[in-house]
């Protein structure tokens, strides 16, 4: 939560995340935040906030859920219990392989990691926009 930037390299790592669990897999998936001791209260909701409307609002979407983790056992207990019960999903990229028969080259990886930089800077743009256009006039700093 204290870094303030979510830039290009971190933006391509989460297309790739979300190709290889496919969008049935992102109830499976906690984002599980840090560093809450190093900004305000009120700094930190609000960076978790956008978090959650613009730079994981597909996966939030999906079911995704947020978590914190405040660097105690029972904190990771917690993350450790949520997941317990949870039911296994085959992410995209196994189904890809074992059901379909496809290579690792033939699955979303490949297509995610051969996007070109004009491309990604593109999705990025459109993003910034997005997040421009949600605000209504507010200041808004990239989020990480």
């Amino acid at each position: 939560m204290s870094d303030p930037r979510f830039g290009g390299q971190s933006t391509r790592t989460l297309q790739m995340f979300r190709g290889l669990c496919g969008e049935a897999g992102f109830k499976n998936v906690v984002i599980l935040t840090t560093y809450w001791d190093q900004v305000s209260t009120g700094e930190g909701e609000r960076r978790e906030a956008q978090l959650k409307s613009n730079v994981f609002a597909q996966l939030v979407e999906g079911g995704a859920q947020f978590m914190r983790h405040d660097r105690t056992v029972e904190s990771v207990r917690k993350v450790l219990r949520h997941f317990l019960p949870t039911p296994v999903i085959s992410a995209r990229i196994q189904t890809g392989i074992r059901e379909e028969g496809k290579s690792v080259p033939d699955t979303i990886t490949r297509s995610v990691q051969s996007k070109g930089a004009e491309e990604v800077q593109e999705e990025e743009l459109a993003g910034l926009q997005k997040m421009l256009a949600r605000s209504e006039g507010e200041k808004v700093d990239p989020v990480a």
